[in-house]
Formats: structure tokens, sequence, C-alpha cells
């Protein structure tokens, strides 16, 4: 089966002219036929379009028209998938070369997620690891290490209301919903750290406590609430240890 398997990756952009390049050169390399490649792009009013037409041929479908917010172009992707996964890349995150085909080969279940590795460029910090329900409760899933069954996500689009952390909200609903979770030990991406969904999300922060309450349970709560407790401790000492470098 492995060898039939369609992946339709992503990527939604908005005045990437800088970076576009870069992450459809990861994409198009790939070893593997069986990659549906879509674009969609808010819009852009620098070169980012040109960009991508210049890989006509090479990219299966591109849409540019403006949107709601990075999950609405991200909802409009996953309605054109027509693969068995959908793999979201984001602009400035690249491919490791060649990795397609080393993953096609573990996607065995199209009833399971799959999610690997990423690297945090420029630290080149490796994240993160194999995942429970408490860590998923303090910290998400990297987006780019993650291979969705496309019906999943077309049957549970990103909610709007959440503007960085929707996919966090994805993933806490799936695992409370019995969703498997697969790990694979296989660095998937270099993603670019200092994003978009490092700008914070106001509504999941003063909804984050009763979302892990409610699908993951009182103990993931008393665990995240914990972290939250020692956070608030050290950070002052972490403030003062800093000011007096």
């Amino acid at each position: 089966m492995t060898e039939t398997i369609k992946i339709s990756i992503i990527t939604v952009c908005y005045n990437a002219e800088n970076t576009i390049s870069k992450t459809i050169e990861s994409v198009i390399s790939q070893d593997y036929n069986h990659i549906e490649y879509i674009i969609i792009d808010g819009s852009s009013k620098d070169q980012t379009l040109c960009i991508i037409n210049s890989y006509a041929g090479k990219i299966s479908k591109v849409i540019s028209e403006p949107d709601n917010g990075i999950y609405d172009a991200m909802n409009k992707g996953i309605e054109m998938a027509t693969g068995d996964f959908i793999y979201f890349l984001g602009s400035g995150d690249y491919l490791i070369p060649n990795v397609i085909p080393t993953v096609i080969h573990q996607l065995s279940d199209t009833q399971s997620i799959y999610y690997g590795d990423v690297i945090f460029s420029p630290i080149n910090k490796i994240y993160d690891g194999k995942f429970t329900k408490y860590k998923l409760a303090i910290r998400n899933i990297c987006h780019q290490s993650m291979f969705f069954p496309t019906q999943f996500l077309k049957e549970h689009p990103y909610d709007l209301k959440y503007k960085a952390y929707s996919d966090w909200v994805s993933n806490i609903f799936f695992i409370s919903k019995g969703f498997r979770f697969v790990y694979l030990n296989i660095i998937i991406a270099k993603y670019e750290i200092g994003g978009f969904s490092e700008s914070g999300d106001n509504v999941f922060r003063k909804t984050q406590g009763q979302l892990i309450r409610k699908h993951l349970g009182c103990k993931a709560y008393l665990y995240y609430k914990f972290r939250d407790l020692i956070t608030d401790i050290i950070k002052p000492f972490i403030s003062h240890f800093n000011n007096n470098k």
C-alpha cells in the first residue's frame, strides 16, 4: 500500500518572496511521485505569486485570494486536498531531503496521525520527541512534523476563533477522542522559529485550562497548573539573573 499513498502537501503564504523558493524546492525535489502540492497565497502584494508561477507544472494547485487568517487558508487547502494524508509546510520552512520516501514506508494506517521531529532554525534544536497527553497539555506537536489522514481534517477543520494555536486545539481534540498518534523517530523538516504561531493567541490562552480539563482530564489539568505555577515561581529569578549578567 505504501507505494501508492498520496500525500497532499499544503503551503500557506503571504508576502513570502524571500522564503517561498526554498520551501517549494524542498518539496519538488522529493523522490516520490505521489505528491499533490497545494499553495494557498493570501493575495500577496510582493513578488510571491510570480515566484510561485515560475514553478508552473511542478505545483498541483495554486490559489491567491484574501483570507480570514492562516487557518482559513489552511482550511481552503484541506478542502482542495485529494491525498490520503495531509502535511503542512510553512513558507520559510523546508523538508529534509528525501524525507517523504522515508516517511511513506511508516504510514501503514490511514486511521492514524503520524508525527516526527523538526529542527528549529537557526538554533538547530531538535523538537520534540514522543508526546503524551501530559506533554501536549503544556506544548504542542510541531505542525511541520505531522501527517494527518485527510478525512480527519475534512471532518474537523480548524476553528478560526483561534488565531495562532488552532492546530494545538485540534491535536488536543484528536487525542481526547482516541485518535491514534504514532511517533516516527525521523526529522521531518527545518522549522523557522519566530513565525506566526509565536505571535500569541489570546483566545487560546484564556481557554487553555478549560480545554485541557475537558479533553485531557483532571490529571493532565493538574500537571498543566503545576508547571504553570513552577514557571511563575522561577521567572523572577531568571529575570534577575539575566539583568545581572
